[in-house]
């Protein structure tokens, strides 16, 4: 917060939470380090608001898979977007493998 008010009197304080909260999400969920202004941060944050951001269309595929799974399921639709899936499903699972591999505990 007080970086943002050096650069200007008013902060956006929604924007300081967001980032702040998903610095904490990265580092709890995938043990990653962020820093705000990295190519690396800046691609994960556009990669979590396309999971989070609301949408129609995200509502009608919830909203199917919740209601209708076999026609979700036949309808191949999918709860987020393919670039979003390919990209955080590995990250999940290659922090699950370290973990599990390392014998790491998170608290």
């Amino acid at each position: 917060i007080a970086e943002e008010s050096k650069k200007d009197k008013n902060v956006d304080s929604k924007s300081v939470t967001s980032g702040f909260s998903l610095e904490v999400i990265a580092s709890i969920a995938f043990g990653l380090q962020m820093d705000k202004d990295s190519e690396p941060s800046k691609h994960f944050r556009k990669l979590v608001t396309g999971l989070i951001t609301p949408s129609f269309a995200l509502s009608m595929k919830f909203l199917s898979s919740l209601y209708a799974p076999r026609l979700a399921q036949l309808l191949r639709l999918t709860m987020f977007p393919k670039s979003v899936d390919d990209a955080i499903v590995p990250m999940i699972r290659d922090t699950l493998n370290y973990r599990t591999k390392n014998n790491v505990k998170r608290n």
